[in-house]
């Protein structure tokens, strides 16, 4: 599936709506379950979706090679309401650029043109609780948010919620926040087994947050076994941010971190010093993690000398 395009300028030169083409390469809808195996899909566009894009249904992608595909949502891959697995794939060199509308050709002309921002260069997943696995996400960019990844909604369904897992996540880029990965808008992802290494968030204009992993906007996100190292950002969170994200109200969001290696703060701070930290260690309690409870309150001193000399003003709370 190559040099593929769903727009087609000599049917729709001006449209309406932005969202007017789905799937550069491929569609798929409506309880549809494709399976694509060692499938090649690259050089297409579309405004959601440049590779493959698909609406209330699950599609099984193995082996494949995803690459160099451009939309403004989803350069590589967009899931809207469906499910799904990504297995053992390469999603590289794609691209989720944003657009400014011409408000010359705006439907109703008391609208004003505003901006459709570019998210999830490698993958744009909406209210969709798929799983992607064993695969690679290298190079890829969105102008806004999700560099190679971005969860977003919730599909109101407590069982079951989106899958990254064992993946490497590396070298992606976004112009405001998740460099490797982006959760926003109530979304609960798991996050195991993972590396996120050496992504960035650059923003010369304004906001930059989470090089490797950005969570706001009332999302709810488990990062476990999992290494975030090297990344960077030209604002705050080199490594991961856990953001309000809302300026009208308040949308705290939760990022719950097991057994993973986090890197150092590399933020580009104006005054150059890095900002005290608010840091909260939760233990088991009960009779049977007594020694333990025990060992802690003898290190407590230990810990806090440790932190207090490399982040001064810090807050602990155990």
């Amino acid at each position: 599936f190559m040099n593929n395009s769903a727009e087609d300028v000599n049917v729709v030169t001006n449209p309406d709506d932005i969202y007017t083409t789905c799937g550069g390469a491929i569609a798929i809808e409506n309880g549809s379950s494709p399976v694509f195996i060692r499938c090649q899909i690259e050089d297409s566009n579309a405004a959601m979706g440049g590779g493959l894009y698909w609406s209330k249904a699950s599609p099984t992608i193995l082996d494949c090679n995803i690459a160099n595909n451009v939309a403004y949502r989803g350069g590589g891959m967009y899931a809207a309401f469906g499910t799904g697995t990504v297995a053992e794939t390469l999603v590289t060199r794609n691209r989720a650029f944003e657009r400014y509308p011409d408000p010359n050709f705006l439907a109703d002309p008391n609208v004003p043109g505003t901006r459709i921002d570019g998210l999830g260069g490698g993958f744009y997943g909406i209210s969709s609780p798929l799983q992607i696995c064993d695969s690679v996400f290298r190079n890829n960019r969105a102008s806004t948010s999700g560099g190679a990844v971005y969860f977003g909604g919730s599909d109101q369904d407590l069982a079951i919620a989106p899958v990254l897992h064992d993946c490497l996540i590396v070298s992606n880029g976004a112009g405001r926040d998740g460099g490797g990965v982006s959760v926003n808008w109530y979304n609960e992802p798991t996050i195991s087994n993972c590396t996120i290494a050496d992504n960035f968030v650059a923003n010369g204009l304004g906001d930059a947050f989470g090089g490797g992993l950005a969570v706001a906007y009332d999302s709810n996100a488990v990062l476990i076994n999992s290494i975030v190292w090297g990344n960077s950002s030209t604002g705050e969170g080199a490594q991961v941010s856990v953001a309000n994200g809302h300026p009208y109200g308040a949308r705290p969001s939760t990022l719950h971190v097991l057994y993973s290696d986090i890197g150092p703060c590399d933020d580009h701070q104006k005054d150059g010093a890095r900002k005290p930290l608010d840091l909260v260690f939760v233990f088991d309690s009960s009779t049977t993690m007594s020694d333990s409870m025990t060992a802690i309150k003898a290190a407590a001193g230990q810990i806090v000398d440790r932190v207090a000399g490399k982040v001064p003003g810090s807050r602990i709370e155990i």
